[in-house]
């Protein structure tokens, strides 16, 4: 009965010793030993988490120190009567001279505080209103580009990405909170702010909490969705992408999708986008479009351009749309894929003057509207044939070849001191509403 049990400290007699031939037979049973971890861990053993406070980006729950100590001075009174907690205390005091009652509950206490540290936890839960803090300190730590051809690092860049991106942040958030437009996303927006509630309220445990956020991300999304959905409707009249688009109304569902961007940006300081752009694309220029002069840039592809539709199909849900061409050598090929992939050189941009924050690869970023126009070099150089290029932009988004640009190096020259000679300055090129 007491193997494992028995403390020879606890007792003032010697059991392990007894002789019964001088002693006689020994009636008593000793006090099995316990520890101070056996004798209070009843009480902290099965506790629940509950709200510890936001940080971070995170709701913490869990069990702190001071809890604990809490629950156990509770029940001090109960813990130190117990026959095991008075032989710790005899002990104590017999190792202590001169000390106390009080000094050995005190110090039972304390050991008994240490012993059940193992139950402190500290779990993270999401908080669903510290995305966009977080999205815009992710933002940061990724703003550090350099400038093309030097090992110098921009300056101007973080702070005018900064700026930016903290501007589409605020901008969507009031967009969230106020347009007629995101009625579902703030129907689910509020769900979440009732979970949050509950959980600091105690009135659901942890694990019900990132239940809910679970299934209501899942909403968050299919909610947004709709809600885009519904404004291209308002756009594009009788045309349902979640049920495919007829060949005739091809154009003007990518006109629809263009104008559904004007309404999911916001608008931008052309300065500090300008600041932005200029360092992100070195190759300033100024553009005459009917004799208005506009900033635009030449870069040496299209790569990480996302065509009009193909943005706003992918926040709705529904199939991109296959543009595809021919190839010189009978291959057909996605147009719209090819530009993401930067399969075209040495092309124009153009800034729109409007952003947004949104989310690639699961990384934030700072997305702005772009035209981006293509010489007709670009497209040969490309393989494709020239005949089904022009005719697909045409029948699918109601694009043909424009002419006449006039151009301007800023700051160089002459055209092959700012571009090598690589860009097509007249001729036909093709102008494309992108993300």
């Amino acid at each position: 009965m007491l193997h494992d049990k028995y403390n020879s400290l606890w007792h003032d007699r010697d059991f392990t010793n007894w002789d019964t031939t001088t002693s006689g037979l020994f009636n008593e049973v000793p006090l099995a030993y316990s520890s101070i971890k056996d004798l209070t861990n009843e009480y902290v053993n099965n506790l629940k988490d509950s709200y510890l406070g936001r940080e971070g980006g995170f709701i913490w729950t869990g069990v702190t120190g001071q809890q604990i100590k809490d629950i156990l001075d509770a029940n001090r009174s109960g813990i130190l009567s117990t026959p095991q907690a008075q032989m710790h205390m005899q002990t104590w005091m017999r190792n202590h001279p001169g000390s106390t009652e009080e000094d050995a509950a005190n110090a039972f206490m304390q050991r008994a505080y240490t012993d059940n540290q193992e139950y402190i936890r500290k779990n993270p839960t999401v908080d669903p209103y510290a995305t966009q803090a977080l999205k815009y300190k992710q933002a940061l730590e990724t703003a550090k580009l350099k400038k093309k051809g030097t090992e110098k690092e921009s300056v101007d860049y973080p702070d005018a990405y900064k700026k930016l991106y903290n501007d589409a942040v605020v901008f969507e958030k009031r967009q969230l909170e106020n347009s007629p437009v995101y009625s579902q996303t703030r129907f689910v927006t509020n769900k979440f702010q009732e979970a949050a509630s509950a959980l600091m309220a105690g009135d659901i445990t942890p694990e019900d909490y990132n239940s809910l956020v679970k299934d209501y991300g899942k909403e968050m999304s299919d909610a947004t969705a709709n809600d885009i959905a519904n404004l291209f409707a308002t756009k594009a009249g009788k045309i349902f992408p979640k049920t495919g688009v007829r060949a005739d109304k091809l154009p003007q569902y990518y006109d629809a999708a263009t104008r559904v961007l004007n309404d999911i940006t916001y608008p931008s300081s052309g300065m500090i986008l300008n600041s932005y752009n200029k360092v992100k694309s070195s190759n300033e220029i100024d553009i005459n479009l009917g004799g208005s002069v506009t900033k635009g840039y030449v870069t040496p592809d299209t790569g990480g351009l996302i065509l009009a539709t193909d943005f706003v199909n992918k926040i709705m849900k529904v199939p991109s749309i296959k543009y595809n061409v021919e190839t010189t050598n009978g291959l057909e090929r996605n147009f719209a894929e090819d530009l993401k992939s930067g399969v075209f050189k040495d092309v124009i941009k153009t800034p729109r003057g409007r952003i947004m924050s949104s989310v690639v690869d699961g990384i934030p970023q700072l997305m702005q509207r772009v035209s981006v126009r293509i010489p007709l070099q670009a497209i040969k150089n490309a393989g494709y044939d020239v005949d089904s290029f022009k005719s697909m932009v045409s029948n699918s988004m109601g694009i043909s070849a424009e002419t006449g640009l006039n151009i301007k190096p800023i700051d160089k020259k002459d055209y092959n001191a700012a571009y090598g000679g690589n860009v097509p300055l007249t001729g036909e090129y093709f102008t494309f509403d992108t993300e």
